[in-house]
């Protein structure tokens, strides 16, 4: 096991150069997948926040008389 430490910190040093083909495949299908869930996400918090809204300014009206019950 010691052995090994200081191959796996030798090689880690590069800094992502000289990566094999299969790790920049993970690296772009990785980023992608990312990116891609970070949308879904922003495009929920959106669709939250008007839904909330609706609901905030209906309380208001209703609780002003402005939308009789």
């Amino acid at each position: 096991w010691q052995q090994r430490v200081p191959r796996v910190a030798v090689g880690g040093s590069q800094g992502g150069r000289g990566l094999s083909p299969q790790s920049e495949h993970f690296k772009t299908t990785s980023q992608r997948v990312a990116r891609r869930y970070w949308w879904k996400n922003v495009k929920l918090l959106i669709i939250l926040g008007l839904v909330g809204a609706i609901i905030l300014i209906l309380i208001i009206l209703l609780a002003t008389g402005t939308i009789p019950t």
